[in-house]
């Protein structure tokens, strides 16, 4: 009898090691890294590569299926003053989750938390030649089939994306340094793009509203830039482009902290700067509206605020100094303001 119960114990836990099936790899070169993996649950993969000195990797993942890579790494011309020095952590509770990050040079920061099903998470940090690094990212994805990409490469640059729901896409990228972008999104299929190239560029973007769903936003900046997007409802579309130094679309004159703010569905608003200190502020609250601004030259304004349906602005200013205010309230309007040589 007690042979009998020792061979059922035996058989038990042997069935409950082979359903684990859990798997974790861990390679390590150089000085004083550190590296905790815990993983509970079945079918779980992670894999945690260090060199130089000084890293430290955090992976914990509950459930089964998922997969968490993480490579922190320094430059071959830094190894003589270090290297390394990054901080990564991977938390992942659900099934068939992926992360992975990627960090070279010194003294970046990366985290990435994903409660679900099937989200993507990706983050790659790394130092243009002669900097060093000491960027930092962040992802949280709550929900299913959400993917979310992040690059920096540069010194200090912050990037955050959160997303809740289903089926949102987001992806930032920056080049240069002192770049800050954030990616809030609520609903599903939402989507946002933000590239910033330069120095000091900062953009903003929200989809809110569990309701929220098929929005498009895409933000491309290039040099000491400013942009702010709100978006509540669904399929609107908002577009901001700028090319030169301190262009601005936010901190609006409508007591709202937002360059273009859209509530509703169908709305589309269509921001390009290209020049030095210009400033474009929209709001738009209704259904179908559309507006267009194009500023080309130096210290221009333009705001524009509709409320109501089907409504359309469109405003052109080149030269310099132009200033140009819309609003419309009401259904069916229609305004066009050409202003500059």
């Amino acid at each position: 009898m007690k042979k009998n119960l020792s061979l059922v114990i035996f058989i038990l836990l042997c069935s409950y090691s082979f359903a684990q099936n859990n798997i974790s790899t861990v390679n390590q070169i150089g000085d004083d890294n550190n590296a905790a993996v815990n993983q509970t649950g079945s079918s779980n993969t992670s894999t945690v590569e260090q060199m130089q000195d000084d890293n430290n990797a955090v992976v914990t993942q509950t459930g089964s299926g998922n997969i968490s890579e993480q490579t922190q790494e320094g430059w071959a011309i830094w190894i003589l003053n270090g290297g390394g020095n990054h901080t990564a952590e991977i938390v992942q509770d659900g099934a068939g989750n992926y992360a992975k990050q990627n960090q070279k040079k010194t003294g970046n920061s990366a985290y990435i938390n994903q409660d679900g099903s099937g989200n993507t998470a990706e983050q790659k940090q790394d130092a243009l030649f002669g900097d060093s690094g000491y960027n930092e990212a962040f992802i949280e994805q709550v929900g299913s089939s959400n993917d979310a990409f992040q690059n920096q490469f540069g010194l200090k640059n912050l990037s955050t994306s959160v997303q809740n729901g289903t089926g949102n896409i987001s992806k930032q990228e920056q080049l240069g340094d002192f770049n800050e972008s954030t990616s809030e999104q609520m609903g599903e299929s939402n989507n946002t793009y933000i590239g910033q190239l330069g120095i000091g560029n900062f953009a903003y973007s929200k989809v809110e509203g569990a309701g929220s769903s098929n929005n498009d936003i895409d933000i491309i900046q290039v040099g000491y830039s400013s942009a702010t997007v709100r978006v509540e409802g669904e399929n609107n579309k908002a577009e901001i482009n700028q090319l030169g130094l301190t262009n601005i679309a936010g901190s609006n004159p409508f007591g709202l902290p937002y360059g273009i703010e859209q509530i509703g569905d169908r709305n589309t608003a269509i921001v390009n700067q290209l020049g030095l200190y210009n400033q474009s502020f929209i709001l738009q609250d209704g259904n179908d509206n559309q507006s267009y601004v194009n500023q080309l030259g130096l210290d221009s304004y333009s705001g524009l605020h509709q409320t109501g349906d089907n409504n359309l602005a469109n405003v052109l200013q080149g030269g310099s100094s132009q200033t140009s205010y819309i609003n419309q309230v009401g259904n069916n309007n229609f305004a066009n303001v050409v202003q500059g040589n």
